[in-house]
């Protein structure tokens, strides 16, 4: 973060409504987790006019992340299992917390002396309308990647994370084996594009110019031209990028499904993901 946490938090705390009002031009990115949301936050890190606090669940929800080891947590489900419910109990624990939150963030885009403030969050997702009470002027760009490829790469990351707390998962029912979490998170990933489908419909997001969205394929093969997008949707420039972001390689990584999925997984991921993929574009 290149600030320490300590200091972020305690001068956030001096003055919390005055740092609230502080914050400006918060954009927030959001889709389901292996969407690519960390390499598109990885390019914003890199620009001059950008204060970049990804992810941040530390901030967002102390008390309930990492689910496995939190104090309220485990009050619900893991959010690939039930995101209502798993959200309901983040803003209760947290809806108290939104002024110091927001105050926080004010406090690192001054010190990043910064146009504009980005965070990727993928559990986000689910608390747009939260969000908008906190942040009415927020921004949302939502990455979509093709729903087969984050199953395989989702349940591949799930598994090894799970096994460090195998013994929480497994007395609580949730100890899935690969096959049935594979085919859980495929689930997951349409409800994420209904999700977001559903409250840019309800808050008339992207007529507003509050929502982008955006392919996971399109920022591999056509990066400038998405970056421009992005530059535009954000208000800033795209040849302030700084040196190390020439560094990032895009490597489009959606042909491991194909091999890594077995027939029968494929099979019924489709069927769970229909609307999603059809809608954009990926059968």
């Amino acid at each position: 973060m290149g600030i320490k946490r300590d200091l972020l938090l305690n001068t956030a705390a001096i003055a919390p409504n005055w740092w609230s009002s502080r914050l400006q031009n918060p954009v927030f990115i959001v889709g389901c987790a292996r969407s690519g949301t960390t390499i598109l936050s990885e390019w914003f890190h890199h620009h001059y006019d950008v204060a970049n606090l990804s992810e941040a669940n530390d901030i967002w929800d102390p008390s309930g992340y990492p689910w496995a080891s939190s104090s309220y947590g485990k009050d619900s489900p893991p959010i690939w299992i039930d995101p209502e419910a798993y959200t309901a109990r983040w803003w209760r624990d947290n809806e108290r917390r939104q002024t110091k939150t927001r105050a926080i963030f004010g406090v690192y885009q001054t010190v990043k002396r910064a146009k504009v403030f980005v965070n990727k969050t993928p559990l986000n997702t689910f608390r747009i309308p939260q969000l908008l009470k906190t942040f009415p002027e927020a921004r949302f760009v939502h990455l979509v990647r093709d729903g087969r490829a984050v199953t395989q790469s989702y349940a591949k990351k799930q598994r090894h994370d799970m096994n460090k707390d195998v013994e929480v998962y497994r007395a609580l029912g949730y100890d899935y084996p690969f096959e049935e979490l594979a085919l859980k998170l495929a689930a997951y990933w349409q409800r994420t594009i209904d999700e977001v489908t559903l409250r840019e419909q309800q808050f008339n997001l992207t007529a507003k110019g509050q929502m982008l969205e955006i392919k996971y394929d399109d920022l591999c093969s056509q990066t400038d031209a998405t970056l421009e997008k992005l530059c535009q949707y954000m208000g800033i420039q795209k040849d302030r990028f700084k040196p190390e972001a020439q560094q990032i390689q895009m490597k489009d990584q959606d042909y491991k499904w194909r091999t890594e999925l077995s027939p029968e997984i494929i099979a019924a991921t489709q069927q769970l993901q229909a609307n999603g993929l059809k809608r954009w574009g990926y059968v």
